[in-house]
């Protein structure tokens, strides 16, 4: 299945989404956001269905979140050059960090309420995949940039790879680094 989707392998991506039903596949597909109503056909499999750019990029958000719910933003945050943030409106859930001293206290906890919609372990094996694709697959050549990617690569009327949906993982070195 890794070299499948590495490769781009059609008739491998049919035949899995026949071995598990696309009923199954279309609840995925709706649950993850990708599409409201997908035809459970097995076409759809090959991206026959309509859906918007911004949509499949929700699908590949909870790979690289732990399979937590993401709702991606065109805008990310407005900031001036001298540092304050305009927007979003700034919205803490944290509590008792009015104080910026620190006194040996514990660091404060981020609530995260979003949506658990896969299995981390799904999660984390889908972004494995997906990095095989840019490290050998046919998104290799976006692999020289040297920076850890992953996505994925499709094709259109007859045209080799005509886009990539790319995502860097979350490194957990670097949050740690922090």
């Amino acid at each position: 299945m890794r070299v499948g989707l590495e490769k781009s392998r059609n008739l491998m991506t049919v035949r899995v989404a026949q071995a598990i039903g696309m009923t199954k596949v279309a609840e995925m597909a709706k649950r993850l956001g990708v599409v409201d109503d997908l035809q459970a056909v097995l076409a759809m499999a090959l991206g026959a269905g309509e859906t918007t750019v911004l949509r499949p990029d929700k699908r590949l958000c909870p790979d690289r979140h732990g399979g937590k719910k993401v709702t991606p933003t065109l805008i990310d945050r407005v900031q001036d050059k001298a540092g304050p943030y305009h927007f979003p409106p700034r919205r803490s859930a944290l509590r008792g960090c009015g104080d910026v001293a620190w006194n040996s206290q514990p660091p404060p906890t981020i609530p995260d309420t979003r949506q658990q919609v896969l299995d981390p372990a799904t999660a984390y094996q889908m972004v494995s995949m997906l990095q095989g694709v840019v490290q050998r697959g046919t998104g290799a050549i976006v692999g020289t940039l040297g920076r850890p990617l992953a996505g994925k690569t499709g094709t259109t009327n007859d045209s080799n790879d005509v886009w990539l949906s790319a995502f860097r993982p979350i490194s957990r070195r670097l949050l740690h680094g922090l």
